[in-house]
């Protein structure tokens, strides 16, 4: 399983407590398409909520997220 750069852009950004519409603009994208990404993210860790995000991937070895913002 693994994410994508935009999804690992995203979780970075969860990580540092960021807002899902802090997150749109930092990254120039809509919230509705940052909404896209924390749902496939959930799906892919099986957790419920995004909170639960940056926990579940500290779990998995995903390797260094980038942090290209």
């Amino acid at each position: 399983m693994g994410l994508s750069l935009r999804e690992q852009q995203v979780l970075a950004l969860i990580e540092k407590g960021l807002t899902t519409q802090q997150i749109a603009f930092r990254l120039g994208i809509s919230r509705y398409t940052v909404r896209g990404h924390i749902r496939r993210m959930r799906a892919k860790f099986g957790v419920p909520r995004m909170s639960d995000l940056p926990t579940a991937a500290a779990t998995m070895d995903l390797g260094e997220l980038h942090d290209a913002f």
